[in-house]
């Protein structure tokens, strides 16, 4: 018993062939495929592995490993979500950035060039900016990010490096589909992503059931609530845009790798997840085929057919100690205008108004206009008007967000205005009736100030210590320097030919690490050399030695 659903497979392969056909003469493009599924159940409902499988049996849904690009996003930003690191809304500034390399210097850039300045975190993921997912990842950890891809779902093995924000681990297109899937649930997961529903053998027993699989908690509700924000964004107004599906809430990331070589598109709704990736088997470039451009319309066509019968939902909320993060046009009170709230996107910090403005609105009543009398806390008068007024007591300190609360014991006016348009905030006037007699003070006698001496300064100086001329050490240090230039460049000739001989993955990490650790120890050298030379020469003879 399988979990396929024959409808859908039928569908996804012809527009698979249909489409493939027509780009490979317009943009280079030879393979395609395309993978759903169930993320509540862990059913795959349909796989489509290439244009055809009797010209070739390779399936590409499940044993090409190709580099996701910027659909390996996410998992960067969660990770930020759920360490709590940032929030949709935090500001961050797509700039130049560099970092230190096996080759030197890194400097990752945006697909478009340029930069756009500060943004929101939900801008940069809506936008596909790589210089804030970079800097995004070397905040959270480059550890902490592959962990949160490991238990979304990705298998293969991930680089421990700064490129992966960019999509150059390589994934299969179910791994990536899976991994996704615990987006569309709120953070959860199922053991299993399988095709078979049961298997019985010839006497009716059940061999393997597949039926009941409990869906796991994997990652932070909230966490998976702001990403979805963001995801939602992408679909809205981003890179996403053509699969946008009218009366349904969807969310997705596409994702395009250097030279095109690579383009995919992730998206989901509440039922299902489906992954539409294209490319060439040989690796080879396509022509300006982007995820958004060319696999978004694949993505909405194919969905478009198979959601029909679905009801339209939109993604689970969360609990009860979850914040809820949503975008509320109808709040007009001055609190949603002024003040934070968590039902507010954006909020930035502002001045207070100097004046209460109430709109009004046809067949509504105006917000009450609360005032309230203001005191003094000076010891020496009372107000006669409001004689319940303690005039020493000072506002009890609270430990909520307000600083302060009112007494228990103060009376407040409360002044209804009917329709008012626009009232003036009440100036401080205080009525002094009872007055304390004021003591007699004795008359102040200024002192003779005398006048103080100056003191003249003390200069020390100190006498520099000349360098003398050692034009001896000055050779043996460009020797020196000479020589290990010629050990660092014989080094990297090496690594890279190990590199090339295609070894396994265990001997290529052991390689990258050993190469981290000859790299620092070579930088290590020179900053050595160079000091102990300015410091002290004996030394650095003996170093030369």
């Amino acid at each position: 018993y399988t979990t396929m659903d024959p409808k859908a497979q039928t569908i996804a392969e012809k527009l698979i062939t249909q489409r493939i056909k027509k780009l490979k003469v317009s943009n280079n493009v030879g393979q395609g495929a395309l993978v759903s599924l169930d993320p509540n159940t862990g059913f795959i409902k349909t796989l489509v592995g290439g244009t055809s499988y009797e010209s070739s049996q390779f399936n590409r849904a499940t044993q090409a490993k190709r580099q996701p690009g910027s659909s390996f996003k996410p998992f960067v930003y969660l990770t930020a979500f759920r360490e709590g690191i940032m929030t949709p809304d935090t500001v961050d500034v797509d700039g130049p950035i560099s970092f230190p390399d096996m080759s030197g210097v890194w400097t990752p850039k945006n697909y478009a060039g340029g930069y756009s300045g500060p943004m929101t975190i939900r801008d940069a993921v809506k936008k596909s900016i790589n210089t804030i997912a970079v800097k995004t990842l070397d905040k959270v950890g480059v550890d902490k990010v592959i962990e949160t891809a490991k238990i979304a779902g990705i298998e293969s093995y991930i680089g421990p490096n700064l490129s992966i924000a960019l999509g150059s681990a390589e994934v299969t297109p179910l791994e990536l589909a899976s991994a996704y899937g615990s987006f569309a649930t709120g953070g959860k997961r199922t053991p299993q992503i399988t095709p078979i529903l049961k298997i019985e053998d010839r006497n009716g027993n059940i061999i393997e059931d597949n039926r009941n699989q409990e869906l796991e908690q994997v990652f932070p509700h909230r966490a998976v609530d702001m990403l979805n924000n963001c995801l939602k964004a992408v679909v809205e107004s981003g890179t996403g845009t053509a699969a946008a599906l009218p009366g349904r809430v969807v969310a997705g990331k596409s994702g395009t790798t250097s030279d095109h070589r690579d383009s995919w598109f992730v998206a989901y709704v509440p039922q299902l997840v489906t992954l539409v990736w294209i490319g060439n088997d040989n690796n080879s470039k396509m022509w300006n085929a982007t995820g958004g451009v060319f696999c978004a319309p694949i993505w909405k066509e194919y969905m478009q057919q198979v959601v029909k019968g679905m009801p339209a939902k939109d993604f689970p909320k969360a609990g009860a100690n979850d914040k809820k993060l949503v975008r509320n046009k109808n709040l007009k009170s001055m609190t949603a205008r002024y003040l934070p709230t968590d039902y507010s996107e954006t909020t930035y910090r502002r001045r207070a108004p100097r004046e209460a403005v109430v709109e009004q609105t046809n067949n509504t009543q105006a917000d009450p206009v609360v005032t309230t009398p203001v005191q003094d806390v000076t010891p020496q008068t009372v107000n006669q008007t409001t004689k319940n007024i303690v005039a020493d007591t000072k506002p009890e300190r609270s430990l909520d967000r307000n600083p302060y609360v009112e007494p228990a014991n103060k009376s407040v006016e409360v002044t209804e205005i009917k329709n008012p348009v626009r009232t003036q905030i009440p100036e401080r006037k205080i009525e002094q009736t009872i007055t304390r007699p004021v003591e007699k003070r004795r008359p102040v006698v200024t002192p003779i100030e005398k006048p103080i001496p100056v003191q003249t300064p003390i200069q020390i100086t100190i006498p520099k210590k000349e360098k003398k001329a050692t034009p001896k050490i000055d050779e043996e240090l460009n020797n020196a320097m000479e020589d290990l230039k010629s050990v660092k460049e014989l080094y990297n000739t090496l690594f890279l030919s190990l590199n090339n001989l295609g070894c396994n993955s265990d001997t290529k990490k052991s390689a990258v690490a050993l190469h981290h650790a000859c790299t620092s120890s070579f930088n290590l050298s020179e900053c050595s050399i160079k000091l102990l030379y300015n410091q002290d020469s004996i030394s650095f003879v003996s170093l030369i030695k």
